[in-house]
């Protein structure tokens, strides 16, 4: 009879093994081969040897490149970038152009530089619960839910800049 209890628990433990390789498994394989990342880019942030691309563009295209270069950080999966213009002070626009990203199935969205279509974008973001990245100068602490600014905090920056003059 001991002998019976000891074979159930080996047989409970391989189980339980088992299952959990499955579970991290699965877990660390469930990314899609393909993530799709959308770029808003402002039209007028022209290069200034007439190029087509934006300074942002160049920048989200590279880091998008370099992060699949490096098969440490998704070894099973590649990024995508889907990259669409829009103009600075048009709210409608950009709003179809991002649903039609949202359509084509992208996982986070970068951009726009605008100060009058990024708070709409983010409006639209967070209703869809699709991260939001923005590196432009914002004064609004606050971020909603999805959102992520990678521009400096303005109390920060103005006390690294207050510091800076008193030192000189």
């Amino acid at each position: 009879q001991q002998e019976g209890e000891v074979n159930n628990k080996l047989n409970m433990m391989l189980l339980s093994a088992v299952l959990i390789h499955f579970v991290i498994l699965s877990k660390s394989i469930a990314l899609p081969d393909i993530i799709k990342l959308g770029g808003l880019f402002d039209v007028t942030d022209q290069l200034k040897h007439d190029s087509s691309q934006t300074r942002q563009e160049i920048a989200f295209k590279y880091a998008v490149e370099r992060i699949n270069l490096n098969r440490d950080i998704l070894p099973r999966s590649r990024l995508s970038a889907q990259i669409e213009k829009i103009p600075p002070q048009d709210s409608f626009h950009a709003s179809k152009q991002v649903c039609h990203l949202l359509r084509s199935g992208v996982a986070a969205l970068f951009g726009p530089e605008s100060g009058t279509t990024s708070p709409h974008i983010q409006s639209i973001c967070d209703a869809m619960e699709i991260p939001h990245i923005e590196t432009r100068w914002d004064f609004v602490v606050r971020r909603d839910d999805y959102s992520i600014n990678l521009y400096p905090n303005p109390k920060i920056i103005s006390k690294a800049y207050c510091d800076l003059i008193e030192s000189v």
